[in-house]
């Protein structure tokens, strides 16, 4: 999920936000769990106001029905950047990680996921995990890696089991 305002500068040709809430009433009207996903996090200038509140918006959604909400950065392969058209995103700092992708600096990341995670949190009971993050970064944003988190194990044992239903 982004926020509409970068749903329509930025995902020529996806779905309107409206539409990707929609679709997950009635995926949930059809008695499926719902999972959201802010990937990729677009840290523009006052994110946080765009953001947040279409974090409120996802309280619509009953909690017992929300089976985890993901968050993960903007990042991005090396030969990405050059056919990218410039953007005020792409002009901050960027590190080349060990993955071999450019991501924020650690510092700023762990900033965007606590704020994210704290307004995450009003959705009391619902799983929230990083994605494609490092273990130094789920220490700074959760206190732990996931293993620790008993809330998460059935986010990460459901991927593993999907074979054995």
């Amino acid at each position: 999920l982004n926020p509409e305002k970068l749903v329509s500068e930025e995902e020529s040709g996806a779905a309107p936000l409206s539409e990707r809430l929609e679709a997950a009433e009635k995926a949930l009207a059809a008695g499926y769990l719902l999972s959201f996903h802010f990937d990729p996090i677009i840290p523009v200038r006052d994110w946080e106001d765009i953001y947040l509140p279409l974090v409120k918006n996802l309280a619509r959604f009953p909690r017992d029905r929300i089976a985890w909400i993901s968050m993960g950065l903007l990042r991005y392969p090396p030969g990405l950047k050059e056919s990218m058209e410039a953007r005020p995103y792409t002009g901050g700092e960027f590190f080349h990680g060990r993955d071999g992708k450019y991501r924020y600096l650690q510092k700023f990341r762990v900033s965007v996921y606590r704020k994210m995670l704290a307004e995450l949190r009003t959705l009391a009971g619902v799983p929230v995990y990083l994605c494609m993050e490092t273990p130094a970064v789920w220490r700074y944003v959760f206190g732990g890696l996931p293993q620790a988190f008993g809330e998460l194990r059935p986010v990460f044992s459901r991927v593993r089991g999907l074979h054995t239903g």
